[in-house]
């Protein structure tokens, strides 16, 4: 019979999702060696061989100059030196009588820091498709790739989707950053909270067809969290200290060292060419910034300036650095 019950059926999806080793080996090796495979080119920045690699409708939309440029050169340095990569996690979906786009809950197999015990992963209309996770460790990081896999025409599986995120930093997770950010803010300290919350946000995000429970969660709490007077609106920021006025254009946490962590602020100033006056400059707003938020000291160890100038991608670093 036709009608709209029909045509409404027809979005009913019947979905199955293993994981790891819920599924026989000789079904669960080929997609994970599909996604090591594609993590080892990320590495070696091929993406020629990837874009041989794409499921033919992605294949289609994404040039091999498109994963260079936009995926493979932002990661360039955080590849460099990073260990040989491993599975983490994969989840296999099977599904029926669907043709809509979707999520499906998947559990997770063992403790992990990182994904919570419950992962949201795409699905499009396929019998059959595979979400792996792939870690290798970098010097104060790991870094992640998230790849979707749909089989191909024969026995292969093809890349429907990809992403890479570094997932934790100087030994924490996103988990371990929302965890610090909930107590600077339950002291009031909103800036702490803020930067902390944002690196939380930047190791939680595992791409558009990958989310973790934990992650949903954070989103709910990010959301109901009131910003500091300094970081409301959009950038740039109008920052005034001591009756001096710097414009903002970025500001973010960053794990620079091993063990540290700094606030990072990029400014903008009329001009790099005198040195002299920039780093003052720059020097005068920590001054001010320090004054109002003395508690940066307390989470952070060091504030960095990157001043730029109009219309160049030129910056000049001043550092102040904390004594604990």
């Amino acid at each position: 019979m036709g009608g709209p019950a029909d045509a409404s059926a027809q979005f009913l999806s019947f979905d199955q999702c293993k994981t790891g080793d819920e599924v026989a080996s000789d079904q669960r090796e080929p997609y994970q060696q599909a996604a090591l495979r594609f993590a080892r080119l990320a590495v070696k920045q091929d993406a020629a061989e990837i874009h041989r690699q794409l499921a033919p409708d992605i294949q289609r939309t994404l040039t091999a100059e498109q994963i260079s440029t936009t995926f493979l050169l932002p990661l360039a340095k955080l590849t460099r030196d990073l260990g040989e990569p491993h599975v983490a996690q994969s989840f296999l979906v099977a599904s029926r009588g669907s043709v809509a786009d979707r999520f499906v809950m998947c559990g997770v197999r063992g403790a992990s820091a990182t994904l919570g015990d419950k992962v949201f992963v795409a699905a499009t209309s396929v019998a059959k498709q595979a979400h792996v996770i792939i870690e290798a460790d970098g010097a104060n990081y790991v870094m992640t790739f998230v790849v979707w896999l749909v089989p191909g025409n024969s026995d292969d599986w093809r890349l429907k989707g990809f992403h890479a995120v570094t997932t934790t930093a100087l030994g924490k997770s996103a988990a371990d950053f929302q965890a610090m950010a909930r107590q600077q803010r339950d002291n009031g300290h909103a800036f702490n909270a803020a930067m902390l919350f944002a690196e939380a946000a930047t190791l939680g995000n595992y791409g558009k067809s990958f989310q973790t429970g934990l992650w949903r969660d954070f989103e709910k709490e990010w959301k109901a969290f009131e910003l500091p007077a300094e970081l409301k609106g959009t950038a740039p920021f109008i920052w005034q200290f001591d009756g001096e006025t710097f414009r903002i254009l970025n500001v973010r946490p960053l794990a620079f060292s091993s063990r540290q962590l700094a606030v990072i602020i990029q400014s903008e100033t009329p001009s790099l060419a005198d040195t002299a006056m920039v780093r003052a400059e720059s020097q005068r707003l920590i001054a001010g910034f320090l004054k109002k938020y003395p508690e940066i000291r307390d989470v952070f160890d060091g504030v960095v300036i990157q001043a730029s100038e109009p219309g160049s991608n030129k910056l000049f670093g001043t550092t102040e650095t904390f004594k604990k």
